[in-house]
């Protein structure tokens, strides 16, 4: 195959981790999303609230995934390093992550877009990477839900990533990517495809001192 010369013709780039938590851990994490399954609510899209013609899953308040924010994000401190690397990227000091426990069932779908403002930082820090990690029930009754990469100078080039169980993907948060919509014969909230979005952000910088008279 060849590869373009020119970078922006090139997808992003990504890295996987499969088998990524405990068996123990993934059977606790899928039997707590389906505990929830009432607290899930229809997802936003940043200050645009609820737009179903462009995105449309459910999520579970933040607050809610509290309790397993701490393993979530041990999992994810000792793999980023490595990603990284793979990704091309530069090692940078992380202020804190976000996530967000979500929901795809029958039709579901995230249109083209990145994860990250372009421009000036924004006030907490700014996104640079974004993990997926994907889990469902077995035997898996869904289909579709895969993760589209993108090159950033035409939708034309693309890499289809496939939501396999215990996965987790990580990337750019700049990077055009989106979620390809999912087919759930059954409607059940539990055959859902599952995942929990990570963003990692970067410490805020320090603002210049004031110059000396």
């Amino acid at each position: 195959m060849t590869v373009p010369a020119n970078p922006l013709d090139r997808v992003s780039p990504y890295a996987i981790r499969d088998d990524v938590l405990r068996p123990d851990d993934l059977a606790d994490l899928l039997a707590f999303t389906l505990v929830h399954e009432a607290d899930f609510a229809s997802t936003k899209v940043g200050g645009a609230g609820v737009t179903p013609d462009f995105r449309t899953s459910r999520a579970l308040p933040r607050r809610m995934f509290d309790p397993w924010r701490e393993r979530i994000e041990g999992y994810v401190t000792a793999l980023l390093p490595g990603m990284l690397v793979e990704m091309g990227m530069a090692p940078f000091p992380v202020s804190r992550f976000e996530l967000e426990l979500a929901a795809h069932n029958d039709g579901d779908f995230y249109r083209t877009h990145i994860d990250t403002k372009m421009g000036p930082r924004e006030g907490r820090g700014t996104r640079l990477v974004s993990m997926v990690y994907y889990f469902h029930a077995e035997p898996k009754a869904f289909s579709g839900g895969a993760l589209r990469m993108f090159a950033l100078a035409s939708k034309a080039t693309f890499a289809d990533i496939e939501p396999q169980q215990n996965r987790l993907v990580a990337f750019p948060s700049w990077a055009p990517h989106e979620v390809r919509p999912i087919a759930c014969p059954s409607g059940s909230f539990a055959d859902s495809r599952f995942s929990i979005n990570c963003w990692a952000r970067s410490k805020k910088p320090a603002a210049p001192a004031a110059a000396q008279s």
